[in-house]
């Protein structure tokens, strides 16, 4: 029986670093952030469920671009989604994995659409759901194992109707009132998009724990990263069914997270960030 698991991060939480260590035993960083026992050349396979692709694809798009210009929450992460879409389909719907993945997690900006424009969301969402549900088919009908690394529960913003697999198993990172502040910052600062010191004296943190609801299992950024705790990153290897190797290698891995996070928090202090006395008193 084919296995299927997901671990879900906060934005800033060091999505890919945990996908070298925890699912790549710390090859590197350029890897997927998924994992499987299928074929390293998946488009092939992605053709076959992916049958009306290009009409579904053009549809949407239109529905998209005609909404736009509604006053509500996620514009411009909107638009990023319209343009990376809309290249997609100018370039022969080909890259299914950019839709399946980058553009699925994008799928919260849509949600604001619900109450002004709930027929358009209605296409969006299924747009979507139907694009995540053919990525679970393809493996479920190959009997291959998927693990993978991503922002949000695929529940997180899309309907119930998603064919979760009935033996998927699922873990997220948790944080508390200021773990949330501290990944908000130091995404924020990584992307260039810091916003006014205020912004980060509120913690954030029961919506960017949405996932954590969903799953099975949660664990703990502050153990984790903060803490350097040997059990709470043992759990990502077990997790991952990747024991053996946490066990064989773990002081080094202990110490590669350790120096993650203390990298993080010098990169934070040499660019004059604004730190709330919170979050300072972490480090």
């Amino acid at each position: 029986m084919n296995q299927f698991r997901e671990l879900y991060y906060q934005r800033g939480a060091g999505g890919h670093f945990l996908a070298s260590k925890c699912l790549w035993n710390g090859y590197s960083e350029d890897k997927p952030m998924y994992k499987t026992t299928g074929p390293v050349a998946l488009e092939p396979f992605l053709k076959k469920v992916f049958l009306n692709i290009k009409t579904e694809t053009n549809k949407v798009l239109s529905v998209i671009e005609s909404s736009m210009n509604e006053p509500v929450t996620g514009i411009e992460e909107r638009n990023r989604i319209f343009l990376e879409l809309k290249k997609f389909y100018d370039d022969g719907c080909n890259d299914y994995l950019s839709v399946i993945d980058g553009l699925f997690n994008g799928v919260k900006s849509f949600k604001y659409l619900e109450q002004p424009r709930p027929s358009e969301w209605e296409v969006i969402e299924e747009y979507f759901r139907h694009c995540k549900n053919n990525w679970y088919r393809m493996f479920v009908s190959n009997n291959w194992n998927l693990h993978s690394i991503t922002h949000e529960h695929p529940c997180a913003f899309v309907s119930s109707k998603l064919n979760i697999p009935y033996n998927m198993k699922t873990m997220a990172f948790e944080v508390d009132a200021v773990t949330d502040v501290y990944v908000r910052l130091l995404a924020d600062m990584k992307d260039g998009t810091l916003e006014e010191p205020s912004w980060y004296e509120k913690s954030h943190e029961e919506y960017n724990n949405k996932s954590a609801r969903l799953s099975d299992e949660t664990v703990s950024y502050r153990k984790v990263f903060f803490d350097n705790d040997e059990n709470e990153i043992k759990r990502l290897y077990t997790f991952f069914n990747n024991l053996e190797y946490f066990e064989e290698n773990k002081t080094d891995i202990i110490k590669d997270f350790k120096e993650y996070h203390t990298s993080n928090i010098q990169i934070l202090e040499s660019q004059s960030v604004v730190i709330p006395t919170v979050v300072h008193a972490l480090f």
